[in-house]
């Protein structure tokens, strides 16, 4: 039986390999070699993030400029500030919520000792680490929300300030 089982494993996973030279051969951009895809990711991943970088040099470059400009409007300093207590109260309650996950969280995790069996066991330590994760990641994007938010409210104010 363990035969069968490898014997299974290793036609699987040559199967796999087979089919990723066969797209690699192909050039089929929409599916990519196997073993490409984390540079895939990797490139879309540093794309994005310097797209978002060169966003917000640009919004702080006009904000600058328009408030070192002969005539600083001052109105455009006082909607920065509560755009930044919006950003800060917004901060605060994720925060906040994923604190009260992780703590419901962490109850559960008490109930592992009561598994009885190996599987069960498995599942529930399965469920606290997805759990976990599931966390992390609402909580990043979360984060990159709001900063992708502020940029665009910074943005809009500083046109606005340049239209007028």
């Amino acid at each position: 039986m363990f035969q069968a089982m490898m014997t299974l494993a290793e036609t699987t996973a040559q199967q796999l390999r087979d089919a990723g030279d066969n797209l690699a051969r192909t050039g089929n951009a929409a599916l990519p070699h196997p073993a490409l895809l984390p540079m895939k990711h990797a490139s879309t991943f540093h794309e994005l993030i310097g797209r978002a970088a060169q966003r917000q040099f640009e919004v702080q470059r006009a904000l600058v400029t328009a408030m070192l400009s002969p005539r600083p409007d001052y109105s455009l300093v006082a909607e920065t500030i509560k755009m930044q207590q919006a950003a800060m109260t917004r901060l605060a309650t994720v925060q906040t919520e994923s604190i009260r996950k992780f703590a419901e969280l962490t109850a559960s995790a008490a109930s592992i000792d009561k598994a009885n069996t190996l599987s069960k066991l498995m599942d529930q330590e399965y469920d606290l680490v997805s759990g976990f994760g599931a966390i992390l990641a609402e909580q990043i994007t979360a984060m990159v929300e709001l900063m992708e938010s502020l940029q665009i409210g910074y943005g809009y104010l500083v046109a606005r300030r340049f239209e007028d």
